[in-house]
């Protein structure tokens, strides 16, 4: 397809394939697919074909990585007393803790204190003065 592609592109430089009145472009294909590992899959065959392509997606926001790693911080917040949910939300991209780190506050006692103590204060932000000032607190 991705032969294809390229082919019809080549015809639309030398002006011998049109879409009415203009040269077909790039912007006048679109590959319909089911799954979203199809259009990564053809996303990755164009880019080594040297066509540029951009991936539209149905999926909803929510189930996103990013989502994940939010609600695991958020539960974090809540439930910070709770060595689980505080040792989830620390392994988000949001701290940039590494296994070892992680694995430290498992061994020293202060260290886990220190954490609850800063997630009592992001979730006292988020209570008092609102989910953005506790988002610009943690950018």
């Amino acid at each position: 397809m991705a032969a294809e592609i390229a082919r019809l592109l080549a015809l639309g430089r030398a002006k011998k394939a049109l879409i009415g009145p203009e040269p077909l472009q790039e912007s006048h294909i679109a590959i319909l697919v089911r799954k979203n590992a199809e259009a990564i899959a053809f996303k990755t065959l164009l880019a080594q074909a040297g066509i540029p392509s951009v991936i539209y997606s149905s999926e909803s926001v929510f189930a996103s990585d990013e989502v994940h790693d939010f609600r695991l911080l958020m539960l974090g917040m809540i439930h910070c007393e709770e060595e689980g949910y505080l040792l989830a939300a620390l392994t988000t991209p949001f701290f940039g803790l590494c296994a070892g780190d992680i694995a430290a506050c498992l061994e020293e006692e202060e260290s886990l204190e220190s954490w609850r103590v800063r997630f009592r204060r992001y979730a006292g932000l988020w209570q008092g003065k609102g989910f953005l000032t506790l988002f610009f607190t943690l950018l």
